[in-house]
């Protein structure tokens, strides 16, 4: 998955591709976003499959200077992507990262803020198969770029979460379980 552009500086997220025969397919496109931006943009879009077959996607995007985090499913019958699930219209800063359970439970972070404070927090959506959301914000971060991209595994039953602190000694990371 990835965020294409037009020739008119339009950053459409949910450009997909899959290996078809020793091949790639021809993109398919998850939502027009319809952001349009003269720069490039760091955040990408995060992308998760189970053993099942679920598939699913979360991506920031900011059309008409909004920023918003985007979550959505793939539907194998149809062979289409769902409406996407709109997670966070705050200000939130993205770096996302995306995991499928077995049951098809998403478990979807981003770094996001809250109006009266300076910090970021790093934000957990579980996000059942039928849809239902559950938010949790897991720590407070920095909102610099330096604090990096965080990332979340499932082992076990547990979620995983590794992040950066800024400030701490060079290269030190946290690893810390939900």
């Amino acid at each position: 998955a990835y965020r294409d552009r037009s020739e008119h500086e339009i950053r459409d997220i949910g450009y997909v591709i899959k290996p078809t025969g020793g091949e790639w397919s021809t993109p398919r496109l998850v939502h027009a976003d319809n952001w349009e931006i003269s720069g490039c943009p760091v955040n990408g879009p995060a992308l998760a499959a189970n053993d099942a077959g679920n598939i699913a996607i979360i991506w920031y995007t900011a059309p008409a200077d909004r920023a918003q985090i985007l979550f959505s499913r793939y539907n194998p019958v149809l062979d289409t992507w769902a409406p996407p699930t709109l997670l966070d219209d705050g200000t939130p800063l993205g770096r996302v990262d995306l995991q499928l359970a077995k049951d098809g439970t998403a478990y979807a972070t981003a770094l996001t803020t809250k109006e009266g404070t300076d910090d970021a927090f790093l934000t957990l959506w579980t996000i059942s198969p039928s849809g239902e959301v559950q938010r949790e914000d897991l720590t407070t971060t920095s909102p610099a770029r330096s604090s990096g991209f965080p990332k979340i595994a499932l082992f076990e039953g547990k979620i995983y979460w590794a992040r950066t602190v800024v400030g701490e000694e060079k290269g030190k990371h946290h690893v810390e379980v939900c």
